[in-house]
């Protein structure tokens, strides 16, 4: 990229001023960014857009156990009881169920995770009440009952931004949109060099101030064109200046006719006299010092302090899409508007983490670095949860190349055996299944385990519910009680254990299996 000479005016004025020029990974730099500029850093690699994707989805990309699947809308979470999910609904009516160990990370972004979450049942009462009676949410409306958390989608921030243009006699802007010939030929036959292998802004600049008592950090990115009705003037350049870390904040939510907003209460933007203040202060500033060095504000008449002010007071923020805080993580059990605790979990879900900005309490300098951290640490998070005692397995010891044969009640997709454990526990009815590799991996739920027969690559497992009841021998007195007809015992044992009053049961392999249910175990002979 080639930086004009109105632009390395601006380079000379700021370290004229006292501002550092740094690197993107500069150790001292890295925490402390007060009055230090550098290159703006975007994800490019050889004049080419790169992506954290390729770092990852690479080598995940060939693990067994990953799948992929795309235009995969999710509706809403499934849930049990007592605040776990057990799976997930999409595209409309598309399941897939976590394994008995399994999880959920949260990464819609900060304006759709709110969303899937209240769509869940998990959210305010409003939100909650709202939806009930406009009616065909079937996730808020969902056997497990709701999740009382009424911070989910709340405190949305997005930093504000104003663009500020000025002109300059020895700039000459470079505008995208006329598509030069020299410039695509640059970067089509020289490496992928030139104006064309940036991203638009050439130069970032940070400071932090107090105003009206508050703390505010502010960035300012320089573009190489002018903005809105001054975008083909040849001499002119756009810095676009942010207030990183205003205190104003939005809602999202579901409006009256059932329509997600992501602004549908409050307002994220200059919503508060300080944060104007801020601003105002902030844009006076700079186009003092652009003045100072030989250019001339020319986004609106008069570049008096007064005159400025008026500017931003009209103006308003544009949306700056640094958005964050819609389900933020505290460790603070105190706050009352914390969404998620320490560990990223959802608070009132016990295995569901939240891993993008939504997170994110406060806006930062870098979100973009943000956003990959939580990531990061919501993985950790996960990993620790599947470690740690709180995931219990629910089934018995799964039996390899063993197919119980009948007593199907059902079936669900799952890319391992060990998933099928959760589905058949979260299944009315499901005692036991086999798993085998149809359709990619298939979960066939059985009311019992009929007749248990070898067959090659199928595993089956029995719900640990569905063995503990209290069974007779065989050589026991003769069996009095309730008869029925059960083809297994492990069905006789599920039957005895919804039935009041059946403390014990005998099952014998006579007329096609006979289940007797009995009050208390009687005396062997």
């Amino acid at each position: 990229m080639v930086l004009s000479r109105g632009l390395l005016h601006r380079v000379e004025r700021l370290l004229s001023l006292g501002y550092v020029e740094t690197r993107l990974n500069d150790p001292v730099a890295r925490n402390n960014k007060h009055k230090t500029f550098g290159h703006t850093p975007f994800t490019i690699k050889d004049g080419k857009r790169d992506s954290p994707a390729a770092a990852f989805w690479g080598p995940m990309s060939t693990r067994g156990n990953v799948q992929l699947l795309t235009e995969a809308k999710v509706d809403y979470l499934i849930r049990d009881k007592d605040g776990k999910a057990t799976g997930v609904v999409y595209n409309g009516g598309s399941q897939v169920f976590l394994s008995a160990r399994g999880a959920v990370l949260m990464a819609a972004g900060a304006l759709s995770t709110p969303k899937v979450l209240i769509q869940s049942g998990v959210g305010s009462n409003t939100q909650l009440d709202l939806l009930e009676r406009i009616g065909g949410y079937t996730g808020v409306s969902q056997d497990a009952g709701r999740v009382a958390n009424p911070n989910v989608g709340r405190n949305l921030f997005d930093a504000n931004l104003m663009y500020v243009s000025f002109s300059h006699p020895d700039m000459k802007a470079f505008v995208f949109d006329n598509r030069p010939a020299e410039a695509i030929n640059q970067y089509m036959n020289k490496s992928h060099t030139g104006p064309w292998a940036g991203a638009g802004p050439t130069l970032i600049s940070f400071e932090s101030y107090e105003v009206q008592g508050r703390m505010y950090e502010f960035q300012s990115n320089v573009h190489t064109h002018g903005f809105g009705g001054l975008h083909q003037q040849e001499n002119a350049f756009t810095i676009a200046m942010y207030v990183i870390n205003p205190e104003s904040r939005a809602h999202s939510g579901f409006d009256s006719n059932g329509d997600w907003r992501a602004f549908n209460d409050g307002d994220a933007y200059v919503g508060t006299s300080r944060d104007l203040a801020a601003m105002q202060s902030y844009v006076q500033k700079m186009v003092q010092m652009m003045e100072d060095n030989g250019a001339t504000f020319i986004s609106k008449t008069g570049s008096d302090p007064a005159a400025v002010a008026d500017f931003v007071a009209s103006t308003g923020s544009y949306i700056s899409y640094f958005f964050g805080g819609t389900c933020y993580a505290s460790s603070d059990a105190s706050d009352v508007e914390r969404c998620a605790d320490e560990k990223l979990r959802v608070i009132g879900l016990s295995n569901v983490f939240v891993a993008d900005a939504s997170a994110m309490k406060d806006s930062t300098v870098n979100p973009y670095g943000f956003v990959m951290y939580i990531g990061r640490e919501a993985g950790d998070q996960v990993k620790a949860y599947l470690d740690s005692d709180i995931v219990l397995n629910t089934c018995s010891a799964l039996e390899n190349n063993v197919d119980f044969q009948g007593d199907d009640i059902g079936s669900a997709y799952s890319s391992i055996a060990a998933g099928c454990c959760s589905i058949c526990s979260n299944w009315n009815g499901c005692v036991a299944f086999t798993w085998t590799d149809y359709n990619r991996g298939t979960c066939w739920l059985k009311s019992g385990k009929g007749a248990v027969k070898t067959s090659s690559g199928a595993v089956s497992g029995v719900l640990k519910s569905a063995t503990s009841c209290s069974a007779l021998d065989d050589n026991v007195a003769e069996p009095h009680g309730v008869t029925l007809t059960a083809k297994t015992s492990d069905k006789c044992c599920s039957v005895c254990k919804t039935t009041g009053g059946c403390n014990a049961f005998t099952w014998k392999d006579q007329d096609g299996g006979t289940c007797w249910l009995k009050g208390d175990k009687e005396s062997e002979v």
